[in-house]
């Protein structure tokens, strides 16, 4: 099993990422970490993560989705994942109405 790399969770940088996916990536590897946790992709298609990552030396550490997204196309989710090298995905938490 891998070890999942210490990690900055993108979700606690959102705000930065919905400006600039790439460059908040770019500045979370200077800042010296070894991995993210994703909290969406940017509009990123597979191949454009995978190359995002592996240009910065970050490792996937996981991958949150909303439980719709999760519940309406698993496969993709699943397949994006993989894709990536990520082998780690969870839903953060269901809305209130479904909790």
């Amino acid at each position: 099993m891998s070890q999942i790399p210490i990690a900055l969770q993108l979700y606690t940088v959102r705000d930065e990422t919905a400006k600039d996916f790439k460059g908040t990536v770019r500045k979370v590897a200077q800042m010296g970490y070894a991995g993210v946790e994703l909290a969406g992709d940017g509009g990123l298609s597979a191949e454009e993560m995978s190359d995002l990552l592996g240009e910065t030396g970050l490792k996937p550490a996981g991958s949150h989705v909303g439980l719709n997204l999760f519940e309406q196309q698993l496969d993709q989710v699943i397949a994006y994942n993989l894709a990536i090298g990520n082998l780690w995905v969870g839903v953060p938490a269901p809305s209130s109405e479904r909790a």
